[in-house]
């Protein structure tokens, strides 16, 4: 927290905004980190590679997962896959949100200073009016959470993966909305990071997409020896028996022998 509060400030004495200076931080550390954003969607797509081969397994392996287990940590390793290196990216956001919450709420300097607009208190929530309903003081309107609640809403359609799991894609669609409510009574300052974090995703996104192709090739399992000795010994017995339908269908066709004649006297 007392880095990022020194980097506020060396920003702060130029800009001197310290919503400005948020964002300029939040740029620098999105930079910093591309090299893990781009290794995390990577890893996105081997695992849509190999999403076939992992649907064969489960149907050959589904009463045995011990086996199943294997057989995936197996295909993982033959194709060089890591299926945590989509977690990576998350790891330094993690201390950088708790370092920008402990700022925001604690530091002095922070308090009463400004950003733009209805944005007055980067200390507080950003609350543009008040709806005179339901409770006593009313529910507060705050642009900021929205905007960041659709930010992560365009998001997950560009990252999106097609083939995914549909239970894991449902219950990632509830995260912007649960993600709103949860940062609706935040200080401003810290929704304007994230909000800004996820907009600077989308052109990483963006970016990563257009130099990738997004091309997915599919990737078929591999087989071992007896399966793939097995294979043949299928398809030569297959061949002679074709051949034996084949002699009897010519058999049947043949006529027995010639029609005797009468010989007119």
């Amino acid at each position: 927290a007392k880095g990022l509060l020194w980097s506020l400030n060396a920003v702060y004495a130029f800009t001197k905004n310290y919503g400005i200076a948020i964002i300029v931080i939040t740029t620098l550390l999105k930079v910093v980190i591309y090299p893990l954003t781009r290794k995390s969607h990577q890893s996105m797509r081997d695992m849509q590679k190999l999403k076939e081969p992992l649907e064969e397994l489960k149907e050959k392996y589904r009463d045995d997962p011990q086996k199943l287990n294997k057989a995936t940590m197996r295909l993982y390793k033959e194709h060089g896959v890591n299926p945590l290196s989509g977690c990576i990216v998350w790891l330094p956001q993690i201390p950088i949100f708790w370092a920008f919450f402990s700022v925001l709420r604690e530091v002095i300097e922070l308090r009463g200073a400004g950003f733009t607009l209805w944005i007055n208190d980067l200390s507080v929530p950003d609350t543009l009016a008040t709806l005179p309903i339901i409770t006593a003081n009313g529910i507060p309107i705050r642009i900021l959470p929205l905007l960041m609640g659709a930010a992560m809403f365009f998001q997950q359609k560009l990252t999106g993966t097609p083939g995914a799991d549909p239970r894991q894609s449902k219950i990632m669609s509830f995260m912007p909305i649960i993600f709103t409510f949860f940062f609706y009574g935040f200080p401003s300052g810290l929704v304007l990071y994230w909000l800004w974090n996820n907009l600077l995703t989308i052109g990483q996104q963006y970016i990563i997409n257009k130099r990738g192709n997004d091309t997915v090739e599919k990737v078929e399992p591999k087989t071992t020896d007896r399966e793939k000795e097995r294979k043949r010994n299928t398809s030569g017995l297959q061949a002679k028996l074709r051949d034996v339908r084949k002699l009897r269908a010519t058999a049947t066709k043949r006529p027995s022998g010639r029609k005797r004649t009468k010989k007119k006297r």
